[in-house]
C-alpha cells in the first residue's frame, strides 16, 4: 500500500540571508570597557549641560532635551528630563508657546511636540496665531521657514481626535516639504532629513534607527555641539557592542533548539527578530525584555508559518487543541512529528521563563504569556477555518479576530517579562480590561502587515486580509480599500496619542512600550513586508548591529 501524500500549502520562504554567522560573534571586553569609561566621562559633562540649560530659559531647555532624545542618549537622564518638562508645563508654558520672534513656528512646534510626547496635554490652539485671519489658511510667509515647516510637520503627528487645526497643519506642512525636497534651495543633508521625515515622521519612527540617522544629520549641522555629538557616537557604539553579545546569545539558542534544520517550511529570521527587539527597546537595561521578546517572537513566527504554510485542517485542529490543553500530554501525542517538536520547544521556553520569574515572585507574568499564546492559536485557527471554507468575513469580524491574530499580545507579554516592578499585579489587572492603547497597538500591527503583505499572501493561498474584507464588503478597488485601511491606522494612532496623555493608569515604561512596539512595526512594514522579504533589512541590520559609527 502506497503512503498517503499530504498536500501542504507551502510558501517556499527565502532562506536566512545571515545563516548562523552570529552564533560565534563576541565583543572584546577591552573594547567594551574603553567605551564604558568614555561614555561615563562624556555623560557627566552632558548632565551639567542639561542642568545649565534650565537656567537659559524654557525653550533652550526643550531644545536640548529634544537633541538628547533624537541622538538616542536621553535614557541616561530620564528623571531630570521629566522634572524639567513638568516645570515648563506647569510654570513656563506660555514662554515657549507664545514666541513671536523669527523662530516662532519652529520653537512653538518643537515645544508642542516634545511636551506632548511626554504626555503633557498642550492645547492645539497654540497654532492659531500662525493662520491668516482673512483666509483661515496658514500664513504664506511661513513657507519660507524650512525648519519651522519641518517642526510643524513633526508636531502634527501628535494630534488627537477632534483637532482639525493639526489636520490642516499636516496637510500644509507635508505639501511644502514635498516642494522643498524637489529643489536645490536647501542643504543636501537637510533635504535628506526631510525626505526621511516624509517617509516616516519622527513620532512614528523606531528610536534606535532614527538616532542612527540623526547622528549623521547632526554631524553636518553648523550649529552642532561637538560634546553632544561625541557622546552620542560613543554611546551608540557601546550599546551596539552589548547588542552584539545578545545577538550571539539568541543565535546560539536558536541553533541549539534544532528547529532550524527540522522545520524547513518556516521562515528562518532570528537575526531580524532580534533587530526588531533592539529597534523598539534598545536601552541597555532592557536586555531581559529583548531576549524574551526575541525568543517568543521566534515561536510566534514558527507557529504562524505552521498555520499558514504547512498544516492541514485536521492537523491544525489538533494543534490548537494542544495549545488549549498545554499540560495535557495526550493532546501533544496526537500531533504530527513536526508540530510535536515545535510544541515541546514552546513548552520548554514557557517553563524556563516561569522558573526565571518565580525567582522574582512574578509567576503571573509567565502565565500571562502562555495565556496570550493560547489566544493567538485560537485566532490562527479561526483564520485557518476561514481559508478552508473560502469564507470572507465582514470587516468587523475580521478586526475582532485580527486584533489577537496580530500576535502582539504575545510579543508584549514577552517584553513585560523583563520589566520587573514596572509590570506588577496592578498592571496585569489593567491589561485584562483590554485598554485602548493595547487594542490600538494590536490593530495597527494587523493592518500595517495586511497593507504590505496581502498581495503576496493571496497569491499563495491565504485567508482574506483586511484589504480583501473591505473590498468585498464595500465593493471597492484594491487602492480604495488600502486608503480606507490607512485611515483606520490614522485613527488608531490618535487613540494611541490620547492614551499617552497624563494622567495615565500605568507608569511611563508600560505606556512607552506600546508606542515603541508600534514604531518598529511601522518600520518593518513601511515599504514592504521586510520580515518575510528580509533582504531589504540587511543594510539596516548591518548599520545598527554591526558597523560602529566613526568617532
Amino acid at each position: 500500500m502506497e503512503p498517503t501524500i499530504i498536500s501542504r500549502p507551502l510558501a517556499n520562504f527565502s532562506p536566512s540571508v545571515w545563516g548562523s554567522r552570529f552564533a560565534s560573534l563576541s565583543s572584546s571586553p577591552t573594547e567594551m570597557e574603553f567605551y564604558r569609561r568614555q561614555v561615563e566621562r562624556a555623560k557627566a559633562t552632558v548632565e551639567k549641560m542639561l542642568a545649565a540649560s534650565a537656567a537659559d530659559g524654557p525653550f533652550r531647555n526643550v531644545e536640548l532635551i529634544n537633541l538628547l532624545e533624537r541622538l538616542g542618549v536621553s535614557y541616561h537622564f530620564e528623571a531630570q528630563i521629566e522634572d524639567q518638562l513638568r516645570l515648563i508645563f506647569e510654570q513656563s508654558l506660555s514662554d515657549v508657546t507664545e514666541r513671536d520672534d523669527g523662530d516662532g513656528l519652529y520653537s512653538v512646534s518643537l515645544a508642542f511636540r516634545v511636551l506632548r510626547q511626554h504626555g503633557y496635554r498642550v492645547p492645539c490652539d497654540v497654532f492659531h496665531k500662525f493662520k491668516d485671519v482673512k483666509t483661515g489658511e496658514f500664513k504664506e510667509c511661513l513657507r519660507r521657514d524650512v525648519r519651522g515647516i519641518l517642526s510643524l510637520y513633526e508636531a502634527s503627528h501628535l494630534r488627537l481626535h477632534g483637532e482639525p487645526i493639526l489636520e490642516e497643519a499636516l496637510s500644509f506642512s507635508r505639501q511644502q516639504l514635498k516642494e522643498y525636497s524637489g529643489t536645490n534651495v536647501i542643504e543636501p543633508h537637510l533635504a535628506a532629513h526631510i525626505e526621511n521625515a516624509l517617509i516616516c515622521p519622527l513620532h512614528k519612527s523606531a528610536r534606535r534607527i532614527d538616532s542612527w540617522r540623526f547622528i549623521s544629520f547632526y554631524a553636518e549641522e553648523e550649529s552642532r555641539d561637538e560634546t553632544l555629538l561625541r557622546f552620542a557616537k560613543l554611546d551608540f557604539n557601546f550599546v551596539q557592542l552589548m547588542h552584539q553579545n545578545e545577538l550571539a546569545f539568541v543565535s546560539r539558542w536558536w541553533r541549539d533548539t534544532g528547529l532550524q534544520e527540522k522545520l524547513l517550511y518556516a521562515r528562518d529570521r532570528i537575526v531580524e527578530l532580534y533587530f526588531w527587539a533592539t529597534g523598539s527597546h534598545y536601552e541597555p537595561h532592557k536586555v531581559v525584555s529583548r531576549i524574551a521578546a526575541t525568543k517568543f517572537a521566534k515561536m510566534v513566527s514558527l507557529v504562524d508559518d505552521t498555520y499558514d504554510a504547512y498544516g492541514t485542517p485536521d492537523e491544525l485542529q489538533l494543534f490548537t487543541r494542544a495549545f488549549e490543553r498545554c499540560d495535557d500530554e495526550s493532546a501533544v501525542k496526537q500531533l504530527s512529528d513536526d508540530m510535536r517538536l515545535l510544541f515541546r520547544a514552546f513548552l520548554k521556553l514557557c517553563d524556563e521563563m516561569e522558573q526565571d520569574m518565580e525567582k522574582e515572585g512574578r509567576c503571573y507574568g509567565a502565565h500571562h504569556a502562555k495565556d496570550a499564546f493560547k489566544e493567538l492559536s485560537r485566532a490562527y485557527d479561526v483564520e485557518a477555518k476561514w481559508l478552508a471554507s473560502r469564507y470572507t468575513p465582514t470587516v468587523k469580524e475580521f478586526i475582532a479576530n485580527g486584533i489577537p491574530s496580530s500576535s502582539y499580545g504575545v510579543i508584549s507579554a514577552a517584553y513585560f517579562i523583563g520589566m520587573g516592578e514596572a509590570m506588577g499585579t496592578k498592571e496585569y489587572e489593567w491589561l485584562k480590561t483590554n485598554p485602548t492603547i493595547d487594542t490600538a497597538t494590536k490593530l495597527l500591527g494587523r493592518l500595517l502587515n495586511d497593507i504590505m503583505s496581502h498581495e503576496d499572501e493571496q497569491k499563495r493561498g491565504h485567508c482574506p486580509s483586511a484589504v480583501e474584507c473591505y473590498k468585498k464588503e464595500n465593493r471597492v478597488s484594491d487602492e480604495e480599500a488600502v486608503e480606507a485601511i490607512k485611515k483606520m491606522c490614522d485613527d488608531a494612532w490618535k487613540d494611541l496619542n490620547e492614551e499617552c496623555m497624563k494622567p495615565t493608569p500605568v507608569g511611563l515604561p508600560v505606556i512607552q512600550h506600546f508606542l515603541d512596539l508600534v514604531r518598529i512595526i511601522t518600520f518593518i512594514y513601511i515599504r514592504n513586508d521586510s520580515y518575510t522579504h528580509s533582504g531589504s533589512l540587511k543594510d539596516h541590520i548591518t548599520s545598527i548591529l554591526l558597523n560602529p559609527i566613526p568617532i
